[in-house]
């Protein structure tokens, strides 16, 4: 059986992995790429061979804020499993409505996340989003 302290840490490592998710939404919605690409390690890979903070806030920029007028998402169903004390792995589904000019796009998705404590603060390792429909 884990100790009283490890099994502290383990649910204020969940709680803290939760509000990285809900501060994921509100960067999105609130166009705080600041506050975004802080959510991710400094080494973050981006795709397309890119890497690092710098890279995410372009996609960023490029997708949330040319492609949508406004955002909101709202996140539910957090699943959050410990590989050890520092790294974490969990799924979350997201209910997103993009306004694309006069229309507004309701979404049902799901992100599958990888979560790593550096320094004492956790941070999406990994999130990948899996849509399921738009309408």
């Amino acid at each position: 059986m884990d100790s009283l302290e490890q099994r502290i840490d383990r649910l204020e490592s969940i709680d803290q992995i939760r509000q990285l998710a809900a501060k994921y939404a509100l960067a999105l919605d609130m166009r705080d790429a600041d506050a975004w690409v802080g959510l991710f390690p400094e080494d973050v890979k981006v795709g397309g061979g890119k890497q690092g903070r710098a890279a995410l806030r372009a996609w960023f920029d490029d997708t949330m804020r040319r492609q949508f007028d406004g955002t909101s998402h709202h996140i539910g169903g957090h699943i959050i499993e410990f590989d050890d004390p520092d790294h974490a792995q969990g799924v979350m589904y997201s209910k997103n409505e993009h306004e694309c000019g006069n229309e507004w796009v309701i979404m049902q998705m799901m992100y599958v996340d990888r979560y790593e404590r550096i320094a004492g603060r956790w941070f999406f390792r990994k999130r990948l989003p899996l849509y399921w429909y738009a309408t």
